[in-house]
């Protein structure tokens, strides 16, 4: 089962911590979505950032939040459909 997330945070930091995409990132309404893998580890990951638990090394996350602006904006450009 595929979790998607919208906030790039999230996929930012959840790419650095070592998730991999499940799926390219769509686009739909304007709004580009992201899919990993549901799993357990997956879901401790996500709410331990949520609960500000993480540490992170701080360049890497920067570089992470770049290169997942840099997908978004892609897709906004090229105008991307959901699949």
């Amino acid at each position: 089962m595929l979790r998607e997330f919208l906030e790039f945070n999230v996929v930012a930091y959840l790419l650095v911590a070592g998730f991999k995409q499940a799926s390219h990132p769509t686009l739909s309404g304007g709004r580009v979505t992201f899919y990993f893998e549901d799993t357990p580890e997956l879901s401790k990951a996500v709410t331990a950032y949520f609960m500000r638990e993480v540490q992170i090394d701080p360049m890497s996350m920067a570089e992470s939040v770049r290169r997942v602006k840099a997908i978004i904006s892609n897709l906004r450009r090229q105008g991307v459909p959901h699949e």
